[in-house]
């Protein structure tokens, strides 16, 4: 990797990690308080006939007894339309995220909400599972 690259990479890891340092919502997402909280949570289930093995990033059990289902975003973007950029990674990834839920749905029937967590852009998006 070029000297270069390593800088840009070392600036970006340091702006991630002072955004998350400075986030009501990462503290409350990383908030050790959660109930059943686990970090980076493989599970297999067979959906529709078929072996499905997820790993979610970071699920936890909040005060108001929901169920979170949150996926990191590292993903950067350079222009000024951040809400269409965060409308497309919804779209993108809302079908796994809810793939998830569906299994975790097979063995507790608490409310569920999914979440996408970008820290490098201190954006959120959120959606309750309906499935």
């Amino acid at each position: 990797m070029h000297p270069n690259q390593i800088s840009k990479s070392m600036d970006k890891i340091e702006l991630t990690i002072n955004h998350i340092a400075n986030d009501p919502k990462a503290k409350w997402i990383l908030d050790s308080g959660h109930r059943q909280a686990k970090n980076e949570w493989s599970l297999s289930a067979v959906i529709n006939n078929r072996l499905e093995n997820i790993v979610i990033d970071r699920t936890f059990i909040d005060a108001n007894n929901i169920r979170w289902i949150i996926d990191y975003k590292t993903s950067t973007h350079e222009g000024a339309d951040i809400e269409k950029f965060i409308d497309s990674e919804y779209e993108r990834y809302r079908s796994q995220l809810e793939n998830y839920a569906s299994i975790l749905r097979l063995s507790e029937s608490v409310r569920i909400k999914l979440g996408l967590y970008f820290p490098v852009l201190k954006a959120w998006r959120e959606w309750d599972f309906v499935g």
